[in-house]
């Protein structure tokens, strides 16, 4: 089982201030392109930005045709050349994303290859007699529904009654939305780069915990400002709004003291981009999972994914894949241990492999990609833009 892990640890050191400050130049919503141009840039391999595919001479489907910020980028070892968005490149066709867009398609893709998800079904809002006889049959006590296509966990609802799923549904007609059967368990985000699980998170929730006389709302404040020092996590402050929204569901209000040790949860979602926290993992990741994330990653055929997965205590399900996700949370984790640049190292290597009898030489060097973004700052969409070669 332990071939499916990788044991190899990235020498990048995100607690190292040069490293830090150097991913935030580009800042967190950029992330994903500054962890793989950085890996690539450390190879000395060829890294050029483009603000369009026009200049760049390509036609990718699945890629953005423009972008006023540094997204679109070629890598180059002399040979061979392959693009980049964000930490997919195209090797992931656009036949092979849309099944992990599509979170139904994804769903028949994964049970046909005997890969264990929760069952579901799709609705349109015209299958509701379907829908009923779906709920009827299931043991499940609770449900999720959520966009057939979202993503950042937009529109996702959960723990809902069979009694409430079909209102819900009649609210989202003309809509494509899965129904599937709520699984309460640890969930965990695995990449995996072609049969190789590289790194893995734990998602532990919107949260904060009393410690006897703050209230929820100074908690949740000095939370923030913690998430204001992390690069990639200062984008997603937890929303004080919608915080007071979700507990005044059980006669909570933010003025309230917790007490000591009392966790209290702050919103249903456990997703970063609202808040979420996140326990790193590196490569310590259970072996039942790390073996399901390489099966689903399989499945769809895809050469590197994004992959969410509960595990309820007894077996793991895979909930989706996300053929273009985002890394960023891997290489700076709420809690726990950074992965350092692992996934965007492997992935580069993936495309570029070494040459026989020689080995992957990389120089632990921060990427100043200042220049880069006042390029794009200046000229936008028309930008173009060379990284310089390692210094000697």
């Amino acid at each position: 089982m332990t071939d499916l892990i990788q044991t190899h640890r990235s020498a990048v050191d995100f607690s190292d201030p040069a490293f830090r400050q150097a991913a935030t130049v580009m800042g967190a919503d950029l992330m994903s392109e500054f962890l793989m141009a950085m890996a690539a840039w450390q190879r000395g391999l060829r890294v050029e930005f483009f603000g369009n595919q026009a200049d760049a001479r390509v036609n990718i489907d699945n890629m953005k045709r423009s972008s006023q910020w540094p997204r679109l980028f070629s890598v180059s070892d002399g040979n061979a050349s392959h693009f980049f968005e964000a930490s997919m490149g195209d090797w992931t066709y656009e036949r092979l994303v849309a099944a992990s867009r599509s979170k139904a398609l994804g769903k028949q893709k994964l049970l046909a290859a005997g890969v264990s998800t929760p069952a579901g079904l799709l609705s349109d809002g015209t299958n509701l007699s379907e829908v009923e006889r779906f709920l009827t049959k299931s043991d499940a006590q609770y449900f999720v529904i959520k966009p057939d296509s979202g993503s950042l966990g937009q529109g996702v609802m959960t723990q809902l009654a069979k009694a409430q799923v079909i209102p819900m549904l009649s609210t989202r007609r003309n809509s494509r939305t899965v129904v599937e059967e709520f699984v309460r368990g640890t969930e965990y985000r695995v990449h995996v780069v072609k049969d190789c699980a590289i790194d893995a998170y734990v998602r532990t929730g919107i949260f904060v915990v009393g410690n006897g006389y703050d209230s929820i709302a100074t908690l949740i404040q000095r939370k923030n400002a913690a998430r204001q020092e992390n690069p990639y996590l200062r984008k997603a402050p937890i929303n004080l709004a919608q915080s007071t929204i979700y507990l005044g569901k059980f006669g909570k209000n933010p003025t309230m003291v917790p007490v000591m040790g009392e966790r209290v949860n702050l919103l249903d979602v456990l997703n970063i981009s609202a808040g979420g926290s996140t326990h790193g993992l590196a490569s310590a990741i259970p072996a039942d999972v790390a073996a399901l994330a390489v099966a689903a990653n399989k499945a769809l055929g895809l050469p590197d994914s994004g992959i969410d997965i509960i595990h309820d205590g007894t077996r793991p399900y895979v909930l989706e894949l996300n053929g273009k996700s985002n890394i960023g949370g891997h290489a700076f984790p709420t809690t726990g241990v950074s992965g350092g640049n692992a996934i965007a190292e492997a992935a580069i290597d993936h495309y570029f492999p070494a040459r026989p009898g020689t080995p992957i030489q990389r120089r632990n060097l921060p990427l100043d990609c200042t220049e880069l973004m006042r390029e794009f700052e200046r000229n936008g969409a028309k930008a173009r833009f060379l990284l310089p070669a390692l210094p000697a």
